[in-house]
């Protein structure tokens, strides 16, 4: 399976509430992809969070943070992602902002 397929196992995986197979599925597409990219480790740092390893969440969240600063502090997809990673990490309602499982696909 290619990095972005992995990536994308990975996203449906977040969104749909299998913290565990997310992580799983990023690790495996991060190890294709020489370390992983931002919105890797933003994903990977929301599902730790989800998972109640916030010490990993914001391990991930700080490499991802960093290397958007130096590298690309204006890119909007990952500025989306970071927007979101953040409201999880500092308590946000991502409920409305970002619904997962269920409320991910509900109109």
């Amino acid at each position: 399976m290619s990095v972005v397929a992995r990536y994308g196992v990975a996203g449906a995986r977040y969104r749909s509430g299998d913290w565990s197979g997310a992580t799983e599925a990023l690790q495996k597409s991060m190890d294709l992809n020489c370390g992983g990219a931002p919105q890797d480790w933003l994903f990977l740092a929301m599902a730790h969070w989800q998972k109640g390893e916030q010490g990993q969440a914001r391990r991930w969240y700080d490499k991802a943070v960093g290397w958007m600063d130096t590298n690309k502090p204006k890119d909007e997809e990952l500025a989306r992602f970071r927007a979101e990673a953040e409201a999880l990490i500092q308590g946000g309602n991502l409920d409305v902002m970002m619904p997962t499982g269920a409320d991910a696909f509900a109109r």
